[in-house]
């Protein structure tokens, strides 16, 4: 699999929609990485928040669906493969992602990033 931009904050919350289509925001911890990273958090997240069911089939559907693009490079079941390899970095992924962070220890360190 190809490294991809992955946005590293992929959730409904962060994907805006009106009649004139569609805005992924928040792009601040966007990296160079795998690209299955976004779709795990992306699902991580609709478990969490909203009571999606792994075993339905709309998870399933969701994840077929980002599977499609890749299936130029390989088999259906491969991507699954490697989506539960994804599933077991992405803590490690989320870490290195946010080590930044957690050695920041003054506000004033904080103060580039506003808000």
């Amino acid at each position: 699999m190809p490294e991809t931009v992955e946005h590293c904050d992929f959730h409904d919350n962060n994907v805006l929609t009106n009649a004139g289509g569609m805005l992924i925001n928040d792009w601040g911890d966007a990296v160079i990485s795998h690209p299955f990273f976004s779709l795990a958090g992306f699902l991580d997240s609709a478990v969490r928040n909203h009571g999606l069911e792994i075993d339905s089939l709309v998870y399933k559907h969701l994840k077929d669906a980002y599977f499609e693009v890749w299936l130029d490079l390989e088999n259906a079941e491969n991507l699954e493969r490697i989506f539960e390899i994804a599933c077991i970095l992405r803590p490690i992924e989320f870490a290195f992602n946010f080590s930044g962070v957690a050695r920041m220890i003054t506000k004033k360190e904080f103060d580039p990033y506003g808000g």
